[in-house]
């Protein structure tokens, strides 16, 4: 019974594959193009005033000349992100190489433009009604998406960067900086941590809620240590984190789990984000 159940485990996670991957020959870049955005990353002048959350300098803002009009494909674009089950967890992580991260694709040196990323690709895993699921190889419309939601965040950080604060954006903030191109809903932020007395002030209380959302994509952005990670429930009931920050010898990081077990989940989410049990965050629901 065991090998049976294993065996069905195993066909449905080829079906899903091999599903994505057909659809992702299907539509290549074709969300990257919707978004009407020129999003091409190019390396720009260097400003000592900018603040950068992986601390490094951040790239300079471009005008529409700098800028070419077709989007040419990248070595980054068939990258093979290998992931692991996490030991002694039902979570699995896949990590991209050190120059796949916000602040290193295409060369570039920093970036604090991570609120408005994680509104693009959460709307991208909408709009494209992506499941995942835990194989070693990441399903590369996950990895096309991800590259796309890097180069338009940034393109658009990069546009309006003098008028904004020089910091991390909010989830509101974020929002407004994506208009242009995705239409989003942002909830009130919600200040919560991973222990604590009151349920609702909870992270693991909040996640169920999204969850059990209402919606066959429900999206959450998560700003603490003055990063912004992003939260995605999927449909098929997987939990996932996004984080497209550098981290050391790795870049971005996609961690899976189940909306099951959400405290192995959340210890694993805790440990990659360096948050402390009593750390406070800003967590907003979005929806599109």
């Amino acid at each position: 019974m065991s090998l049976a159940k294993k065996g069905i485990a195993f066909c449905k996670s080829q079906v899903c594959c091999a599903a994505t991957k057909f659809k992702a020959a299907l539509t290549g870049s074709g969300y990257e193009e919707c978004l009407n955005i020129e999003d091409n990353a190019e390396n720009g002048d260097k400003d000592v005033d900018d603040y950068d959350d992986d601390h490094s300098d951040s790239t300079g803002d471009y005008s529409d000349d700098d800028m070419p009009t077709n989007y040419q494909p990248t070595p980054e674009e068939n990258v093979d992100v290998v992931g692991e089950k996490v030991t002694q967890s039902n979570t699995f992580s896949w990590k991209f190489p050190p120059e796949i991260s916000q602040s290193t694709l295409h060369g570039r040196n920093g970036s604090s433009a991570c609120s408005v990323i994680a509104v693009i690709f959460a709307h991208g895993v909408w709009h494209e009604r992506l499941d995942l699921q835990p194989l070693r190889s990441l399903c590369p419309l996950w990895v096309k998406l991800l590259l796309a939601s890097i180069r338009v965040g940034n393109r658009l950080y990069d546009r309006c960067r003098h008028s904004l604060p020089h910091r991390f954006l909010s989830a509101a903030e974020a929002a407004s900086v994506a208009e242009q191109c995705v239409s989003v809903s942002v909830g009130s932020p919600l200040a919560v941590r991973v222990c604590d007395e009151h349920a609702p002030t909870t992270l693991q209380h909040q996640l169920s809620i999204l969850c059990n959302g209402p919606h066959p994509t429900n999206a959450a952005l998560f700003i603490v240590n003055e990063k912004t990670v992003l939260f995605l429930a999927l449909e098929s009931g997987g939990i996932v984190l996004v984080d497209t920050h550098r981290h050391g010898m790795h870049g971005a990081e996609i961690l899976l789990g189940h909306a099951g077990n959400l405290y192995q989940f959340i210890m694993e989410c805790q440990k990659l984000l360096d948050m402390r049990g009593h750390t406070y965050g800003n967590l907003s629901f979005i929806t599109f």
